[in-house]
């Protein structure tokens, strides 16, 4: 059996006599299965987030209250298999639930940001026109999914060793709306966590950085 690479603008395309692209590419399903795996911990946790937000000059801010667009905010995520990843104000696991209670009727001073990928996987196998290619980026060797969800499509990376997320594009009616870029970091051993998260807006140019702490189960 002979086998031929091709490297071509960053994309791996191997040719086999005997044995298809298709085999060497998991399926969508079992990729989402390695991603829930190392990126969704079946048990719950919390963690602190520092995050900044950045305008550009493209924002009306008339139209956004200068508390909710400003400066740097402090607060926590609380995560649950079953609920995904929520908003609270600190990351004591004990007082995670009052936290959120206490909280939802509240105005708070700054927009806080989540990136859930509970949510974004929750309903795959819905997806549709789902084409799945090996590729790289930034040097790594990823799996590039790309699918339609409605009026939402996704471009989303996958790391092809570790099985984590480090790119989301968003696109909403075929226009781009949002890119995430994800660092992650090894915790406990076991999963890959994001340490920190950037979202570009693409429709007015902001930027939210986000900075995770230390997670505790």
């Amino acid at each position: 059996m002979t086998t031929k690479i091709v490297c071509y603008c960053s994309v791996m395309i191997v040719f086999a006599s005997h044995n298809s692209l298709a085999q060497s590419i998991p399926p969508l399903n079992e990729l989402v299965k390695r991603i829930e795996m190392v990126s969704l911990p079946n048990k719950p946790y919390t963690v602190s987030v520092s995050q900044a937000i950045e305008y550009s000059r493209r924002v009306k801010t008339q139209s956004v209250s200068p508390k909710a667009v400003s400066g740097v905010s402090t607060f926590g995520y609380i995560y649950d298999p079953k609920a995904g990843l929520r908003v609270g104000v600190n990351s004591n696991p004990k007082r995670a639930s009052k936290t959120l209670q206490s909280t939802s009727n509240m105005q708070q001073p700054t927009l806080k940001v989540a990136v859930d990928l509970a949510k974004l996987f929750r309903n795959y196998s819905d997806w549709q026109n789902v084409r799945i290619i090996s590729t790289y980026l930034n040097s790594d060797h990823c799996y590039e999914i790309t699918a339609q969800d409605k009026s939402f499509s996704y471009v989303i990376w996958v790391d092809a060793t570790r099985y984590y997320v480090p790119e989301v594009v968003l696109n909403i009616k075929g226009k781009r709306f949002a890119e995430i870029d994800i660092t992650n970091r090894n915790v406990s051993g076991v999963y890959w966590l994001p340490s920190q998260i950037v979202l570009n807006n693409a429709i007015d140019g902001s930027k939210v950085t986000l900075n995770m702490g230390q997670y505790i189960f």
